[in-house]
């Protein structure tokens, strides 16, 4: 085998365990936060009220994700308490836990979407 066809190979063997890497790394984990949600101190729709109004999770409360900092005090200024964030897709809850962890509070999660938390919902 020459040198070349020798370096091809090991390109071509780097460039699929490359891919295998980027693959595994894209999947996203199926998580489960029905728990979270069930046990949630507040359970937070970060969505436009037109979003929250067209459908939104049982015992949820509508604050924007960008009055969220404003607004979190009205309901607590308990930095323990647990907080479950939702919105369509999960960008601006995540948004919203950033700026809450900012605040200094420690229980927060981000559940994600709407949609793929009513298709995971336990029946």
């Amino acid at each position: 085998m020459t040198k070349v066809k020798f370096m091809n190979y090991i390109i071509y063997a780097i460039a699929i365990i490359l891919t295998l890497f980027i693959l595994a790394c894209a999947r996203k984990p199926t998580v489960n936060y029905w728990d979270k949600i069930n046990s949630a101190k507040f359970l937070i729709d970060v969505r436009t009220i037109e979003e929250f109004n067209s459908g939104n999770l049982e015992n949820s409360i509508n604050i924007p994700y960008d009055q969220i900092t404003q607004k979190i005090s009205t309901l607590t200024s308990n930095k323990d308490d647990l907080i479950v964030l939702y919105c369509r897709s999960g960008r601006r809850s995540g948004i919203a836990k950033s700026n809450l962890d900012k605040l200094g509070y420690l229980n927060v999660v981000n559940a994600g979407g709407y949609d793929e938390l009513i298709r995971s919902k336990p029946n």
